[in-house]
């Protein structure tokens, strides 16, 4: 026998209903009825966004009972876009905490198959954020996870039937993603903890347990490794003057972390790097960064890969450098003239050249069509010949040198007014050749090196083939004895 559910009709209009035997060859009595397939249209109060149930977040789940019965299809938000809905939806409100992690969860009563989506924007404009079908624990019912949400906002939830031919009750809940713990005072890059680095590594716990999503994840890109989801937290720390750092990780409760850093402003961060599992300690993190700009901050993330074992962990950050050990621990020279440090040739000398600087007026720099980035040395000749040295870098350097002068006042004095360069060189190459031919014991030369490339790199200064001079090393490391006056 026939049956028509038809939830399209206009109220008031009049509906004509024909009934035939099929085939008309068996005429004869049968039964009728008609009645309202929604006997309590418009009694459900959350039936449309602007009259929604709030709910209200807990530390955990703990379910309401509802029901869509009586409810009909809200005209206007998105297609929620899963689910197969097609009428009789209700609605919800939920105000997102500190932590920016809610979880949406129901069960089944009369609906056994359900939908759920979440919403942004205000009850008469609304922006889908998420759909779910069936990732509830409970049977065919709907659960979302979401650790993106703003603290603060508004979330409009959207329930309803899978189909919209089974309606009735249903449990709902929504709870804190971080079980409604403290969030941690270091959950935003503008509240990083200061790490101080130590000359070896001395770990100290902390912990990303109830940490949110920073706020940063909305104007900076991800980090690029280690299955980032969220519950980040920041750590900020000083880079000395050797330009090189070390950060490592131990095991806590976080078995498995994720690390990157970062330069700028706490509300303008670019990655540097990203380590996933380098750390000895297990599936850890460890960066090992040597082009940092000494006395500048360095921004450190934090989180547990993939965001399900939150909770503690170890850090540390120490001086790669070895306070003042390792291939490339001599000092920058000076930043102008003035301030000519003193080097020599003798053996390889590396220093860590900085950016954001740009050599003074009135000298004559001859060939350096600029000069950004400069670092000013001097040196003695020991042994008379043909000095020759090889400078070299990753990405383009350049070199003037000034002299002889028969002592260092006298190259002091010229200053602000150096003549044209003895020797120099403005090519794009990152390796260049200082060439001085007959030098004599004594003299004194003054040495500017640019860092044209502009990024924070390694230089050294090494003697090169058909060399036949010397400098006097005892300049840059003076040994006293007995008659040197002073104190030492």
């Amino acid at each position: 026998m026939p049956m028509i559910d038809n939830a399209t009709l206009t109220p008031g209009a009049t509906i004509w209903v024909r009934v035939w035997e099929f085939g008309g060859n068996n005429n004869g009595t049968f039964d009728i009825c008609v009645v309202d397939g929604n006997p309590g249209l418009g009694t459900v109060v959350n039936d449309d966004p602007c009259g929604a149930t709030a709910l209200t977040v807990g530390a955990a789940c703990s379910f309401s009972t509802f029901t869509t019965a009586g409810a009909t299809a809200t005209v206007g938000p998105p297609a929620p876009g899963c689910a197969s809905f097609s009428d009789a939806d209700v609605w919800f409100t939920a105000t997102v905490p500190a932590s920016g992690h809610l979880i949406f969860d129901t069960n089944t009563g009369v609906i056994t198959d359900g939908g759920m989506a979440i919403y942004t924007g205000s009850c008469g404009s609304l922006t889908l954020v998420e759909c779910d079908d069936d990732d509830s624990a409970n049977g065919l019912m709907p659960m979302i996870d979401n650790a993106t949400l703003t603290p603060g906002a508004t979330i409009w939830v959207r329930v309803w039937e899978f189909g919209g031919n089974n309606n009735g009750t249903f449990d709902i809940c929504v709870h804190n993603g971080t079980g409604g713990a403290t969030t941690p005072t270091n959950d935003e890059p503008c509240t990083a903890t200061a790490l101080t680095a130590g000359l070896t590594c001395s770990f100290s716990t902390f912990t990303n347990a109830s940490a949110g999503n920073s706020s940063l994840t909305t104007t900076t890109a991800l980090p690029t490794c280690a299955n980032f989801v969220d519950a980040d937290v920041w750590f900020t720390v000083t880079v000395p003057a050797s330009g090189h750092l070390i950060f490592d990780t131990n095991t806590g409760v976080v078995t498995d972390g994720g690390m990157a850093i970062y330069r700028g402003t706490c509300g303008a961060l670019t990655e540097l790097d990203c380590n996933d599992d380098d750390s000895p300690n297990g599936a850890m993190p460890l960066i090992d960064q040597s082009t940092l700009v000494p006395g500048e901050t360095i921004f450190i993330r934090f989180w547990e890969y993939g965001g399900d074992n939150n909770g503690t962990f170890d850090i540390c950050v120490y001086d790669g450098g070895g306070a003042g050990a390792g291939p490339c621990a001599g000092g920058a020279g000076g930043s102008d003239c003035p301030q000519v440090q003193p080097i020599c040739t003798d053996n390889t000398y590396c220093y860590t050249a900085g950016i954001g600087s740009t050599a003074s007026a009135g000298n004559d720099y001859g060939c350096l069509g600029t000069q950004p980035n400069p670092s000013w040395y001097y040196f003695e000749i020991s042994t008379a010949g043909d000095l020759i040295f090889d400078l070299a870098a990753v990405s383009d350097i350049d070199f003037a040198i000034w002299g002889p002068y028969a002592n260092v006042a006298a190259a002091n004095a010229d200053c602000g007014s150096l003549p044209a360069p003895a020797d120099c060189s403005f090519s794009t190459s990152p390796t260049e050749q200082v060439n001085l031919t007959s030098v004599a014991v004594g003299e004194i030369y003054v040495l500017v090196v640019t860092n044209y490339a502009n990024i924070v790199q390694d230089i050294s200064l090494t003697v090169a083939g058909g060399n036949t001079a010397t400098t006097d090393c005892g300049i840059v490391n003076p040994t006293p004895c007995a008659a040197d006056a002073g104190n030492w």
